[in-house]
């Protein structure tokens, strides 16, 4: 090999070099970067059965079928104020109505079951709870609760009684099932009675 070949091969790997170092570590470098931070974003996102706001929601049940208890409240549009329409008809709190809303808009499931078809196996069939929630465009999404997971405190359930199937957390309904014992009433102000006699406050 003689000296004019050693030298244009001693360049070439020059070259070489330098744009390993220039060009192609960084574009590397930049997309380890973009995939850690997507897989970050994705163990940080939360597990949504449905995202729904409280402007697209007129109307939620939650039926205990096993106790025979519904709580259900309703308004005529989207803009309009709430009212209870079960157990019994009343005036609503419409404050604590938006924020059982609100929360319902994103609640979320623990884990998706997909290695399973037989619905049947974990009652989410035939629910022991159901809570549907009507959207101003006519759609309803219904989730229905089956039998309790083996783990976590967790219960299974379906959306609409079909696949997938999800385990929630029991605590992801506390607030839900609370509804049943106390709907969300609009309480009497008191009004104070003119014929009291003051009583002096030393």
């Amino acid at each position: 090999m003689n000296k004019t070949t050693t030298y244009v091969l001693l360049g070439a790997f020059a070259l070489l070099l330098i744009y390993v170092l220039a060009v192609q570590q960084p574009a590397d470098n930049a997309a380890a970067t973009q995939t850690a931070t997507a897989q970050s974003v994705a163990l940080t996102e939360p597990n949504l059965v449905w995202s729904l706001t409280v402007d697209q929601v007129v109307g939620v049940t939650v039926a205990d079928r096993v106790q025979g208890k519904t709580t259900s409240f309703t308004r005529p549009s989207a803009s309009g104020s709430w009212t209870v329409v079960a157990p019994e008809p009343g005036p609503a709190d419409q404050l604590a109505v938006a924020n059982q809303v609100a929360t319902l808009g994103t609640l979320t499931y623990a884990s998706e079951i997909t290695a399973t078809t037989d619905l049947s196996a974990f009652d989410v069939l035939s629910p022991t709870l159901q809570i549907s929630v009507t959207l101003a465009n006519g759609t309803t999404y219904r989730l229905d609760v089956g039998k309790p997971a083996p783990l976590n405190n967790s219960v299974y359930a379906v959306v609409n009684g079909q696949a997938p199937l999800y385990t929630m957390y029991s605590t992801t309904l506390t607030s839900y099932l609370t509804l049943l014992d106390t709907p969300p009433y609009l309480l009497p102000t008191a009004t104070p009675d003119p014929a009291a006699t003051p009583v002096a406050v030393p």
